[in-house]
């Protein structure tokens, strides 16, 4: 905030000038010793100040109490004003390394109170010895002080509210006659102001003199009356401190806090407790200390407020204090026995300390009326007779004379050149001369928007300097030659500082100042005035800065297509073209091109800049160029198949406007000046996006003859995509349904089978997927693939976020794709209709029907069944067992397949289908059922085991293992096995992860040894990790369980420490299937989610591996 206001306090007014001593050499002469009294009053800052002042390191002496820090933003402490100075001078080294040796600063204590009795100190020095225990890094530790002489105790009434005291009774004396306080004794009072609602002090004390006027209505003109701090420096005979604590904004239940310094006191509060609350205290305290130190003899403490109770009690448990209560004797305060010469003495004292008021006051108790006593400056100039005294019954010289208009001018002119501006000002008017005056008014002005600057609010500055310009254009327009031309610069300087370019710009061309004026101009953007003042003032402008504005001005009509500049910017066609492509402004450069009928460049320009609706409309218009119409359509096609891509409607694809505008343009396009198959390609997005079925059906056969089965599957998505009731078909409409149907339903099976789609161009942009880099691809919003993302794979991630979509792996697009398209595949067949009804059709009419037809049918048919196992067909399929073997594997039906093979009792074939196809407990039954192969039993086991590695590998517990559902179905089939066929390995493995599951831990120990017989370590440390996993008191252990405790123990810690000393581990296989860790292509490995590896990534990286995300893991 103090920023944002331009406000500065001390600290930075001492950091400005330590800057300019820093940039500059000393202005003067520097000092050799330096003696600083009060330093406590001072900032650390300050004390860099007062170094540089002195060019003797060893000449400074610094005296002060740190008790007395009551002025604001003060924490000062000798101890931080050593450290300090001592880390100047080393930072000066170089500086004095000729000089004296660099040391500590000496630091000593006056420990002799020489002002102050023994009574005084010792009161004093109890208020210390809280500060000290307190806060005790707000003070600097000294031994306690001494007077020299012993004496009265200060006196403390107490007990005394407003019905059982009168001020009369402290202030006159028995006979009721007004007495006063002498010359030697003051009346402090200590006023503090209400922190919540003011700006804090550090004694928080009221400084004004609203207190001490108050308190002199009370009592009417006695004695000198001063606040702490005015009489802070001074000294007095006698000193009466009134309503100090009944004014602190501490409350009592704080300054409750110095009773912890009575002894026997039970029920002071803990300091400890809450430190903060009580840091109020401190402040009070030093201001208490500071207000008992101004007295030499007497210390007279006067307070009506049970908050004085605590310190009251404080100093009576040391006997520090008298105390005054009602109906004891009252002091006698007031001392009306100061002489003359006491009252002139201490005027005097108090004249020497720039206290003149109060000095005035002892002055006028003394008699002396002498005015040099009162008024300092008088006896200044009297002692050098520099002034001439008028006293009563002295002649008056004559004050007032009048004078010419001349003379009125001329002392105008003179406080003028002195920049009097406002005195000038009333000399002018006097001449009668009121454009001087008007000028000197534009003058002032200017010096009170000056004198704002860091003070007023930016507006308003602002505001105050356009004031002033007004003014000063008013001058110019009034004023003729050279003074026209100032008065007009002043103007536009102060509009600048006003922040009006645009005025500032216009009187910059008043005052001839055209290089301003045109810089001004532009940045108020005005560029037709800029072009304006370059072309009139051409010769006065210099080259450089004319160049540059030119080059501005260009840039802003050349970049506003629809702005034309009121002069030619350029000489020629070649000079404005070549600027456009120097500042890569392409539009424009288009825009010219096309201008001067240079349609294909401009198109082509607009291409490389992503324009491509631009591109088209500039390739239609250009008649000069042949291939002008191939480009167009090439555009326009490239943005339908981003827009139309497969399984998009109409309704969807126009979600984006632009497509009506290229629709529109397709529609003017030359076909005849088109290849077919672009000319198709047109028709076709034509048809979809006006749900053109009819054209579609005709269109597909052409696009199959031109060999391209992307845009017939295209075209059939969109035809089959309309509800169609085939119930009403006659015989040739559904052969031609069902032909199509067919076609339809093979573009999608090969697509779905291709090993490699997106190498293939055609596929890529049927489905929109664009490359990225390498083996990456996207897969854009708002297409077929990325709605299928989440749907597909159920939440198992195959892609990364993108700004456009998603981004996805060769793979995994492969995968994405493959199972989306046989998706549409499966739910095309299933809509299709009644294959039940086709079949008999077939059957009953089949040499009514053309041959290749009927075989089209037939193939549909047969896809249908066989890709439902639950759906039998009314009449068979195949004439046998190896033609419908046959089809399955043409078509890739792997599953039908397997369940065919194993109808027919081939079992392990059947296995080995299914665990090509990633279905190892499909497999595993297969393997189990057959009893002709030998190897069915171990090839069983290895598939379960294979599975129960990853899912139960190293410190996956039973219970996070059941996650996966299909483990029940892994350990029901490892009971069925024939463990008498298998080797004593597999058994064991077997039996372990039954164990394991089980939480057999017996088992485990038992297995254990046989693994290690077996030398596999890998299985022996699972077993072991599972058995240390349990929680045991080894304390109940007897002495063989012990033995076998440790000895285990020394074996899982041998073979945990003997993997982490591997140098490659994952070139184990043991190792690898322990930690499930999975390899890639090359050197990349899998870590799978849910494993111990995957878990610990972001506890030692502090980061997860992309790729545990992003690689697909699933076992069906």
């Amino acid at each position: 905030m103090k920023r944002e206001r331009r406000h500065h306090d001390v600290a930075d007014r001492t950091q400005a000038i330590i800057k300019v001593l820093q940039s500059q050499s000393f202005p003067g002469q520097q000092i050799d010793y330096l003696y600083v009294d009060e330093a406590q009053d001072n900032l650390l800052i300050d004390a860099l100040v007062l170094r540089r002042l002195c060019r003797n390191p060893d000449g400074l002496f610094w005296a002060g109490d740190t008790a007395q820090t009551i002025s604001a933003g003060s924490s000062f402490r000798f101890d931080d004003l050593k450290a300090f100075l001592y880390r100047v001078e080393q930072q000066n080294i170089p500086v004095n390394s000729a000089g004296a040796s660099l040391h500590q600063p000496t630091m000593f204590q006056l420990a002799i109170n020489y002002r102050s009795h023994g009574g005084i100190v010792n009161c004093a020095h109890a208020v210390i010895e809280l500060i000290t225990r307190f806060w005790p890094n707000t003070i600097d530790n000294l031994q306690p002080e001494t007077g020299v002489v012993d004496g009265l105790k200060p006196v403390f009434f107490t007990g005394w509210d407003k019905d059982t005291v009168r001020y009369e009774q402290f202030l006159f004396g028995a006979s009721g006659s007004h007495i006063e306080f002498g010359a030697q004794q003051c009346r402090v009072i200590g006023l503090i102001s209400d922190s919540c609602t003011e700006k804090p002090f550090i004694g928080i004390l009221v400084r004004d003199e609203a207190a001490r006027q108050k308190l002199r209505e009370q009592v009417g003109d006695i004695g000198l009356i001063m606040t702490l701090y005015e009489s802070k420096g001074l000294e007095f005979n006698d000193v009466l401190l009134y309503n100090f604590f009944e004014d602190s904004v501490v409350d009592l239940s704080r300054w409750r806090i110095v009773l912890n310094g009575v002894e026997g006191q039970e029920h002071a509060p803990n300091f400890e407790r809450d430190e903060a609350r009580y840091a109020g205290v401190c402040s009070e305290l030093k201001l208490l200390y500071v207000g008992i130190t101004r007295a030499r003899k007497n210390m007279w403490i006067v307070d009506k407020s049970d908050k004085s109770d605590p310190m009251l009690a404080y100093w009576t448990s040391r006997n520090q204090v008298q105390k005054c209560t009602p109906g004891t004797d009252i002091p006698h305060l007031a001392d009306s026995s100061s002489t003359s010469e006491d009252w002139e003495a201490s005027g005097r004292s108090l004249f020497s300390h720039k206290r003149f008021s109060q000095a005035m006051y002892c002055f006028e108790r003394a008699c002396l009326r002498r005015p040099y006593l009162r008024h300092p400056m008088l006896a200044f100039w009297t002692s050098r007779n520099q002034v001439q005294k008028c006293t009563p019954g002295t002649d008056v010289p004559h004050l007032a004379v009048s004078s010419t208009s001349e003379e009125w001018e001329t002392f105008g002119r003179s406080l003028f050149s002195h920049k009097r501006f406002s005195q000038a000002m009333h000399c002018f008017e006097r001449a009668g001369l009121r454009r001087e005056v008007k000028v000197c008014e534009a003058y002032q002005l200017r010096e009170v928007a000056r004198s704002g600057a860091g003070v007023a609010s930016p507006n308003d500055q602002k505001r105050a300097f356009i004031v002033a310009a007004d003014a000063f254009a008013g001058c110019g327009a009034a004023a003729p030659g050279n003074q026209m031309l100032q008065y007009y610069r002043n103007s536009a300087d102060c509009y600048v500082r006003g922040g009006d370019n645009l005025k500032a710009a216009e009187a910059y061309l008043n005052a001839q100042e055209f290089e301003l004026s045109a810089k001004k101009y532009r940045k108020a953007g005005r560029f037709d005035r800029t072009l304006h003042v370059l072309d009139d003032h051409s010769t006065k402008i210099p080259e450089e800065t004319a160049k540059e504005l030119l080059t501005v001005c260009r840039l802003f009509y050349c970049s506003r297509g629809g702005t034309q500049p009121f002069l030619p910017l350029f000489s020629s066609f070649d000079e404005e073209l070549e600027f456009l492509e120097d500042y890569d402004l392409d539009f424009a450069r288009a825009s010219l091109l096309e201008s001067h009928s240079r349609h294909y460049e401009a198109a082509e320009l607009h291409l490389s800049e992503n324009r491509p609706l631009e591109a088209v409309k500039a390739f239609i218009k250009d008649t000069s160029n042949a291939n002008s119409a191939t480009r167009a359509a090439d555009t326009i096609l490239e943005y339908l198949w981003g827009r139309c891509s497969f399984r998009i409607t109409a309704k969807d694809a126009f979600v984006d406007d632009s497509l009506r505008h290229f629709i529109d343009l397709a529609d003017q396009l030359q076909t005849s000046k088109l290849d077919p198959l672009r000319r198709d390609l047109i028709s076709m997005f034509q048809s979809i996006l006006r749900n053109d079925y009819k054209s579609l059906k005709d269109l597909e056969p052409a696009f199959k003859k031109h060999d391209n089965q992307v845009a017939a599957l295209l075209c059939l998505d969109h035809v089959f995509s309309q509800d169609m009731d085939i119930r009403s078909f006659t015989v040739d409409e559904m052969a031609g349904f069902l032909h199509r149907f067919h076609t339809y339903a093979r573009l999608l099976h090969r697509i779905s089978m291709f090993r490699d789609p997106v190498e293939h161009s055609g596929i890529r942009r049927l489905f929109s997927i664009v490359q990225l880099s390498g083996d990456e691809f996207l897969i854009p919003r708002g297409t077929f693939l990325h709605s299928n993302v989440t749907e597909i794979r159920q939440g198992i991630t195959l892609v990364s976020e993108h700004s456009l979509g998603y981004r996805a792996s060769r793979r995994n697009v492969t995968e994405l794709l493959q199972l989306s398209v046989r998706t549409v595949l499966k739910d095309k067949v299933s809509a299709a209709g009644r294959f039940d009804r086709t079949l008999h059709v077939l059957d009953d009419h089949g040499t009514k029907i053309p041959g290749e037809t009927a075989e089209e049918l037939r193939t549909v048919c047969r896809l249908f069944y066989c890709s439902r196992n639950n759906t039998q067909p009314p009449l068979p399929l195949f004439s046998s067992f190896d033609e419908e073997l046959e089809f399955l594997e043409d078509y890739d039906l792997d599953f039908a397949r397997a369940s065919l093979l194993e109808s027919h009792s081939r079992y392990y074939e059947a296995a080995e289908l299914h665990l090509s196809e990633n279905r190892p407990l499909k497999a595993v039954e297969a393997f189990i059922k057959d009893t002709r192969n030998a190897n069915s039993a171990t090839r069983a086991a290895d598939t379960i085991l294979e599975y129960l590695w990853r899912r139960c590998s190293f410190r996956i517990t039973a219970k996070d293992a059941f996650v996966d559902d299909s483990l029940r179905h892994f350990i029901d089939l490892a009971d069925q096995l024939q463990m008498n066929k298998l080797d004593p390995l597999r058994r064991d493995l077997i039996s372990m992860f039954q164990s394991i599951l089980r939480n057999d831990y017996r088992s485990l120990k038992d297995l254990e040894p046989a693994f290690r017989k077996h030398d596999n370590q890998v299985a022996a440390l699972l077993c072991l990790d599972h058995i240390f996993s349990q929680e045991r008191d080894i304390r109940s252990f007897a002495v063989d369980e012990m033995a076998g405790f440790l000895h285990r123990f020394h074996t899982y810690a041998r073979l945990l420490h003997h993997i982490s000393m591997f140098r490659d581990p994952v070139q184990h296989g043991g190792i690898r299937r322990l930690f499930s860790v999975m390899q890639l292509p090359g050197d990349e490995f899998l870590i799978p989610s849910g494993t111990f590896l995957h878990s610990n990534v972001t506890e030692i990286r502090g980061e997860t591996s992309q790729s545990c995300y992003n690689y697909p893991f699933e076992l069906c």
